[in-house]
């Protein structure tokens, strides 16, 4: 279970948020964004290393991390 008492799942979740800290994280990962009013979906995480829009070939060079 994470912090908040939420289990962590690897489920996408399309009513899920981006807190500010997320966003400011995901933004940093992804060398700044332009225009924050339009982020490409899906966001996907994986630690520290983020992608925004559709891009399997960066998250198949990933290393998982599956301490949850």
């Amino acid at each position: 279970m994470s912090s908040s008492g939420r289990r962590a799942t690897n489920r996408p979740s399309r009513k899920a948020r981006l807190s500010k800290g997320e966003f400011n994280s995901v933004a940093q990962a992804n060398g700044g964004l332009e225009n924050p009013q339009v982020i490409k979906t899906p966001v996907v995480r994986n630690g520290k290393q983020s992608t925004h829009g559709y891009q399997p070939d960066v998250w198949k060079a990933w290393k998982i991390d599956k301490t949850f």
